[in-house]
C-alpha cells in the first residue's frame, strides 16, 4: 500500500512539475526565423514578368514564453526573453497588436509597392493613403472610452462624419473639441452607436483615451498587388517587396539570377529606416551562409557584431542606395562573366562568393 502511494505521488510530482515548466509566462522567446522568398508571393496585375532569381526577407520567430523555454533560451546565444510589455503596449490584447502588426504589414506592402513602381516610371503618390475606418488598437484604463469602446472596434463616424484613415479620426476628434461624440463603430458583425464625452488629458486638452491606426490601409497603385505572405506582421518587409516590384516592373533585370535577402522598412520618400530585432536577423543571414548582408545604415555595427567577421555587410540610407548597390554588383558579375569567355575554368577565389550574392536586410517586425 505504501508503495503504491508513492508512485501515486511521484506521478503526480512529475505531473505537477511538468505544468509549471509549460505554464505561459507574461514574457516572450525571440529567435532568428526564417528566409522567405518574395518571386512567388508577389504578383502585380498586367505583368507577367517573373524574378530572374530570387529576393528574401528575414524574420523573427516570437513565441509565449513558459519556463522550460526560458531556461532553453538561457543556453542559446542567439535567443532573447523580453517582457510582454516591451512588445505588446500595456492594455493592448494579444489579438488587437497582432491585428496591428498585419495591418502594419499590408500598409508597409502597399508603400513599397508605391515606391517600387514610381522609380520604374509608373505615375503614383506613396503619400497618398486610403482606408476603411480606424481601427482601435487599445483603450486606456480609466479613460472616458473604457466600457464603451474596445480593442478591435473599427470607428466608421464620427458625429456623421464619415472616417476612412486614422489622420481623419484625428482631424475630426481635434475640430469636435470639447462636444460630445457619437461614434458609428464595427463591432464584429454589429454595428454599434457609442457615445463618448471628452475629458482633459495631461496637457489640459480634451481626450477619450483611445489609440488607433488605418483599418485596411492601401495606397492607391496604377497596378494593383498582392503579396501573399501569411503570419508575418510589421513594414520588415518593405524594402525588399519595393526592390522586388521595382524588378518586375522596370525593364531591369535588377536580380540578375541572383539570391537576395533583404530586410528594411521603407517611408513614402524611399528613406530606409531601422527595425528591431536586427541582431536575430544578422545571425539567420550568417547561417544560411549568405554572401552580403544589406541593412539599414543606422544598424550597420549592431550587425556586424551579431553576424561575425565571415559576412560582408553594407548599410543604406534609401531606396535609391539599394539599388546601386545592386546594380553594382550586377555590372561587376557581368563583367566578370565576359572576361571568362574563351578561358579555362579557374578555382574560386575569395571574391567569387559575391556574384551569387544572396543579401539580407536586418530589421523588424518588428
Amino acid at each position: 500500500m505504501k508503495r503504491r502511494s508513492r508512485l501515486v505521488i511521484a506521478v503526480l510530482a512529475v505531473l505537477g512539475l511538468g505544468l509549471v515548466l509549460r505554464a505561459p509566462l507574461p514574457y516572450f522567446v525571440e529567435q532568428p526565423g526564417t528566409l522567405i522568398g518574395l518571386a512567388p508571393r508577389v504578383q502585380i496585375s498586367g505583368y507577367d514578368d517573373k524574378l530572374n532569381g530570387e529576393v528574401m526577407f528575414g524574420t523573427v520567430n516570437v513565441r509565449t514564453a513558459t519556463l522550460w523555454s526560458a531556461i532553453g533560451a538561457g543556453f542559446d546565444p542567439h535567443a532573447q526573453v523580453i517582457r510582454r510589455e516591451r512588445l505588446i503596449p500595456q492594455g493592448q490584447g494579444s489579438a488587437a497588436f497582432f491585428a496591428q502588426q498585419r495591418a502594419e504589414f499590408t500598409l508597409s506592402s502597399h508603400l513599397a509597392a508605391a515606391v517600387g513602381m514610381r522609380a520604374a516610371g509608373l505615375p503614383v503618390d506613396p503619400d497618398v493613403l486610403h482606408g476603411e475606418g480606424a481601427l482601435v488598437l487599445r483603450v486606456q484604463p480609466g479613460g472616458p472610452a473604457e466600457g464603451r469602446l474596445q480593442a478591435g472596434d473599427v470607428i466608421l463616424r464620427l458625429n456623421q462624419q464619415r472616417v476612412h484613415t486614422e489622420p481623419e479620426f484625428t482631424t475630426a476628434l481635434t475640430q469636435a473639441q470639447w462636444d460630445p461624440l457619437t461614434f458609428t463603430v464595427q463591432r464584429d458583425t454589429r454595428r454599434l452607436t457609442v457615445h463618448v464625452a471628452p475629458a482633459a488629458d495631461r496637457t489640459g486638452q480634451p481626450s477619450i483615451g483611445v489609440f488607433v491606426s488605418t483599418f485596411r490601409p492601401r495606397v492607391a497603385l496604377p497596378a494593383p498587388i498582392q503579396v501573399d505572405v501569411d503570419r508575418v506582421g510589421g513594414p520588415s518587409a518593405g524594402l525588399a517587396i519595393a526592390l522586388t516590384v521595382f524588378d518586375v516592373v522596370a525593364s531591369e533585370d535588377l536580380v540578375a539570377g541572383r539570391t537576395i535577402v533583404v530586410t528594411g522598412s521603407i517611408d513614402p520618400d524611399g528613406t530606409v529606416g531601422p527595425i528591431g530585432g536586427v541582431a536575430l536577423k544578422a545571425v539567420a543571414a550568417a547561417r544560411a551562409g549568405v554572401d552580403r548582408l544589406l541593412v539599414p545604415m543606422a544598424q550597420l555595427a549592431e550587425a556586424r557584431d551579431a553576424a561575425g567577421p565571415d559576412l560582408p555587410i553594407v548599410g543604406v540610407r534609401t531606396f535609391d542606395d539599394a539599388v546601386a548597390a545592386l546594380r553594382a554588383k550586377t555590372r561587376r558579375h557581368a563583367a566578370a562573366r565576359a572576361l571568362s569567355v574563351g578561358k579555362p575554368s579557374l578555382p574560386p577565389t575569395p571574391d567569387s562568393r559575391s556574384h551569387s550574392l544572396p543579401i539580407l536586410g536586418v530589421v523588424r517586425r518588428g
